[in-house]
């Protein structure tokens, strides 16, 4: 591959990004943007074949031990070529950053260029005007806002902090939606309701307690019968791969980041149902 350079570098850095537009898919989710992996991955390396690449990939670079490249992805349905809704990889900004940085490519800075594009196009949308004033905001994010770039700094420097600030209005949007949701739930318990809204008072300092109320109110566990259906395919995959069981569970357990199997959220279900056909698939195919 040549290097991106010479008097037409500023054209093909244009074409690449507009490249990126039209090919990689992307989904504005809770006020983040994931991207498709695979379409990134496609871009950077020209592969008529991406989809096998970031497969291989993402062995390599877990034994390289870079595990939370690949660990923080998680799967999204997006469009294909079929015009049908499919699960696919996707990545936030800052861990798609970190993959293309493990992939030699000329048309990595031009990628992340475009990367910092399309989430500073977002977020000044969305961000605060000048005028407003910073005691109303927590005081991590009005620390955060008066550290903003200067207009004229890099791209990546404005993406990184309007990442950061991001981050910031999500977590404080969390913490509201979660504290509204518990002020509900025991709003016919006067002496409990009042012991709540003292320690919400400040969202910050609500904040604290969070982990507890979280703990008692937390996702809905695995149901029983999918628990049983999880066994079930197991054995099948045992069967059919050869892998023990232990071995199965571990690489189930890491995958969906529990101690248990039985640990994971009912809404994962779709996830796990994909996880264990493509395993299943794989072991029928090479026996």
């Amino acid at each position: 591959m040549s290097d991106i350079s010479g008097s037409d570098s500023d054209t093909t850095i244009a074409v690449i990004e507009e490249q990126a537009d039209r090919a990689i898919r992307r989904i504005l989710l809770d006020g983040c943007w994931y991207f498709s992996v695979i379409d990134v991955v496609g871009v950077l390396t020209d592969s008529d074949a991406p989809r096998k690449y970031w497969h291989a990939m993402k062995q390599r670079i877990t034994e390289e031990g870079f595990v939370e490249a690949s660990t923080n992805c998680r799967q999204l349905k997006m469009t294909a070529s079929d015009g049908k809704q499919r699960f696919t990889d996707v990545a936030d900004m800052e861990t798609l950053l970190r993959i293309i940085q493990s992939i030699p490519s000329p048309k990595a800075e031009p990628i992340k260029q475009w990367l910092a594009k399309v989430g500073a196009k977002h977020l000044q949308e969305t961000l605060p005007s000048d005028t407003m004033n910073v005691t109303t905001l927590g005081s991590a994010i009005a620390h955060e806002w008066q550290r903003r770039p200067e207009e004229a700094a890099d791209s990546l420097v404005w993406a990184e902090y309007l990442e950061r600030l991001a981050a910031l209005y999500r977590r404080q949007a969390y913490f509201e939606s979660r504290l509204e949701y518990v002020e509900a739930r025991t709003h016919d318990q006067d002496e409990r309701l009042n012991t709540l809204q003292k320690r919400v008072e400040n969202l910050e300092a609500g904040a604290t307690m969070l982990p507890e109320l979280l703990e008692r109110l937390g996702p809905e566990r695995m149901r029983p019968e999918h628990q049983e259906m999880v066994k079930r395919w197991v054995r099948e995959l045992h069967h059919l791969s050869g892998v023990d069981y232990n071995s199965i569970y571990q690489d189930l357990n890491a995958d969906f980041e529990v101690d248990r199997f039985s640990d994971i959220r009912e809404s994962e279900w779709e996830r796990l149902e994909v996880w264990f056909y493509e395993r299943i698939t794989l072991a029928r195919t090479l026996r």
